[in-house]
């Protein structure tokens, strides 16, 4: 991100360009088209020595124009800005998905980096500030490992804490979709369960890595972490119970079929649920309550879909029909096809 964010201000360096072009897609420009440039004119507006040594149609040239002003709107703003602005507008989102789908790497672990280094171009006025952040971060790291032994703080991965000890560990980012991180929670409930089971163990590492004290900590109003909440059911055998208790009523639940009640696949439209298709549409303050005690990451059954896992929870009073609920079943927000409803909640589970 960091090269195409130097490149905005010095559009001539064909050489640049050759090495991230291909991180922006939807221009559809070529490794040919580059070939074709006269490397030459290192004076020469890249842009400008793509349309004057290639023979493209008018959607070729449309694309090189757009991609022209997009950089030249990059390199109006500031470095925090401009981050945002690849992402939103210039396609590199797209190219992280992609590539987090031919890699080790999840999407989540790619957006994780680009929140750091949004975080450290914050207040930087131009790219070399960022760089300076940079540096001096990379120093403190150097200078981090000279501390061994003193009193200081340790910031560390959980597989390179094992073997190791300290009086007291604060877990960080313990919530939904970070530990264990979505993918792992999809390939679970879709019956696979080494890659949970892999990151629970992992999980019980980083825990005994405390000699005195442990802090599980997460985002607030952050979806609660599944390996915290089993640690609660050791600590406090009466929230199993209850759990189990939600559960058998889950099970119990009458699934109403009426109307758009299933979305047919990832990626299908809108599902919504009118008043008409609900038992009862008055509110049932037993039901909310058994609804907010559901929580994410409980297996369900469904009697269409068999196993699965609950991904989201949502309760609230139904006004009038044009206010009843609705899920959008899309890889952003929710997957699945089932869901389980109480009068007027609803609670969305993973095939």
């Amino acid at each position: 991100m960091l090269n195409i964010l130097r490149f905005a201000n010095e559009q001539n360096n064909l050489t640049a360009f050759s090495k991230l072009y291909y991180r922006l897609r939807g221009y559809y420009i070529s490794k040919k088209m580059l070939d074709n440039c006269n490397r030459k004119d290192v004076d020469a507006n890249v842009f400008e020595n793509i349309l004057d040594h290639n023979a493209l149609n008018e959607y070729q040239q449309d694309n090189v124009r757009k991609l022209r002003r997009n950089f030249e709107t990059l390199a109006k703003k500031s470095p925090s800005e401009g981050i945002d602005y690849l992402l939103d507008i210039m396609g590199y989102r797209e190219f992280l998905m992609d590539r987090a789908g031919s890699s080790d790497a999840t999407f989540d672990t790619y957006m994780d980096m680009v929140i750091v280094l949004r975080n450290l171009a914050k207040d930087c006025k131009d790219l070399e500030e960022v760089m300076d952040s940079i540096r001096s971060l990379e120093a403190l790291m150097k200078q981090a490992s000279e501390n061994e032994g003193a009193d200081a703080v340790t910031l560390s991965t959980v597989h390179s804490s094992k073997g190791l000890e300290w009086d007291r560990i604060y877990l960080i980012d313990l919530q939904e979709g970070i530990f264990p991180n979505r993918d792992v929670v999809k390939m679970a409930a879709s019956g696979d369960q080494t890659a949970l089971e892999e990151e629970r163990r992992l999980f019980y590492v980083a825990m005994t890595r405390a000699k005195r004290q442990l802090k599980l900590m997460r985002i607030k109003d952050a979806a609660m972490s599944l390996f915290v909440r089993e640690v609660e059911e050791i600590l406090f055998p009466e929230k199993k119970l209850r759990r189990l208790e939600v559960e058998k009523t889950i099970r119990k639940a009458v699934i109403e079929e009426k109307g758009n009640s299933y979305g047919s696949r990832v990626g299908a439209k809108p599902a919504y649920w009118g008043v008409d298709s609900l038992k009862d549409h008055q509110t049932d303050t037993a039901d909310l309550e058994l609804a907010e005690q559901f929580e994410i990451g409980v297996p369900v059954t469904h009697k269409r879909f068999g196993q699965g896992l609950s991904l989201a929870v949502t309760t609230g009073i139904l006004q009038s029909p044009s206010t009843a609920g609705s899920v959008s079943w899309s890889s952003d927000s929710v997957f699945g096809k089932a869901s389980y409803r109480f009068h007027n909640c609803l609670i969305c589970c993973m095939e």
